[in-house]
């Protein structure tokens, strides 16, 4: 039978608390990695996405779907275009970050790239062409005060 000696006891205990570091420092990188260029959660702030997510609602963004950009990473990288990745759908929800603002916008594609997207009076126009809209029925809406008011509800 060996018998510890107060040395080997202070030896096994700072090799444990050492050994402990590494492994949150690992999962660190792991979680930063992952976020950084694979999934990343959000939450609905606002009321913009409502019908199909609601204020509160969670989801995680596939970073990886349409490849990464030169302004996928945390600093700019000096390459043009898309890798690993395809274009947007029109449909798909988009996830980006504005400068102005500084916060993330969570949005629906409506065009493709080359399209001409405008809103007139009220209306929303693609490539010259006014989208056709079918009225379903009058509701309410919540705004950014959280506030009720009384809207139209369109499919378009």
């Amino acid at each position: 039978m060996s018998q510890s000696t107060p040395t080997t006891v202070k030896k096994a205990a700072r090799n444990e608390v050492r050994d402990t570091i590494v492994v949150i420092v690992e999962a660190l990188l792991i979680a930063i990695v992952f976020r950084t260029f694979i999934y990343q959660p959000f939450s609905i702030p606002t009321a913009s996405m409502q019908s199909t997510m609601m204020i509160g609602d969670y989801f995680v963004a596939d970073k990886f779907i349409w490849g990464f950009g030169p302004h996928s990473f945390p600093i700019a990288l000096p390459f043009t275009g898309r890798i690993l990745g395809r274009e947007p759908n029109v449909g798909d929800i988009a996830v980006f970050f504005n400068e102005a603002s500084g916060q993330d916008y969570i949005k629906t594609v409506i065009g493709k790239a080359g399209d001409h997207i405008q809103v007139k009076q009220g209306r929303l126009w693609i490539n010259g062409k006014m989208v056709d809209r079918q009225f379903v029925a009058d509701g309410t809406d919540t705004d950014d005060h959280q506030d009720t008011v009384p809207v139209k509800i369109y499919n378009e």
